[in-house]
């Protein structure tokens, strides 16, 4: 899945002024700062997005610390597949329509078909119930967003219609489409005032000439999150198959 926090140590630089209490810490301060504000949130909604020359994936996921939901509209094959995610009470669900059975949840093309729109469950140590449940609490959906060495500090701007503080990295891993292990650019966005909660992750590199972008955009904490248990689903061990990817 989608959506890549949680952190290295890095650089000193300081933070240009203007910015109260930041002047003085490090960039790694700053992030583990961020880092231990959400952890302590109790929910929060995201939305992670993916996009490069052959695909497009739009993940919203509303998450508290024990269960959350996921809805997915992925661009893949030429076809838009929709997907939704949840977990609750120690279980994972799924449902989707045709094309996000297949491309996204990687089900066989006559189980895509035979159970589109239709519940199916996963539970704990049941294969692939990890890759489903990924991002589906607080500490799994921050677990996603990666950035590590070399930090920097760069100053104050506006997102999402915040004034926030801009730490740099990078991050280290082989994109779809590559053949080998890149260093990516990445930008973590947090509030330059009050509690520091992270307020947008983006990650830009390149692949053959070609752009791929990722970004995570964090808001509504503390919002209450409410799964509610789907009746009578499949179970996924009766399908005879199991999503490869989620």
């Amino acid at each position: 899945m989608l959506i890549v926090l949680l952190a290295m140590m890095g650089a000193t630089l300081l933070v240009g002024p203007g910015v109260a209490g930041a002047a003085t810490k490090t960039p790694g301060q700053v992030l583990a700062s961020s880092g231990a504000a959400a952890k302590g949130e109790p929910s929060f909604h995201y939305v992670a997005t993916e996009s490069q020359s052959d695909l497009s994936i739009t993940i919203a996921g509303d998450v508290a610390k024990t269960e959350g939901t996921q809805t997915i509209v992925a661009n893949m094959n030429g076809q838009v597949g929709h997907v939704t995610v949840s977990q609750a009470e120690g279980s994972a669900y799924f449902r989707g329509d045709e094309p996000g059975l297949q491309n996204f949840m990687q089900l066989p093309t006559a189980l895509a078909a035979e159970y589109t729109n239709q519940w199916i469950s996963l539970s704990k140590g049941d294969p692939g119930y990890a890759a489903i449940a990924a991002g589906l609490t607080t500490t799994s959906a921050l677990g996603h967003v990666q950035i590590g060495k070399p930090l920097t500090l760069r100053g104050v701007t506006t997102k999402m219609g915040q004034r926030v503080l801009t730490i740099g990295g990078t991050d280290r891993g082989t994109p779809s489409g590559s053949t080998k292990p890149v260093t990516i650019p990445v930008r973590l966005y947090v509030k330059a005032s009050g509690t520091p909660l992270p307020v947008l992750y983006s990650a830009t590199w390149l692949v053959d000439n070609h752009a791929e972008v990722q970004s995570v955009s964090f808001s509504r904490w503390k919002e209450p999150v409410h799964v509610t248990v789907p009746v009578g689903p499949v179970p996924m061990g009766a399908l005879g198959g199991k999503p490869v990817e989620a």
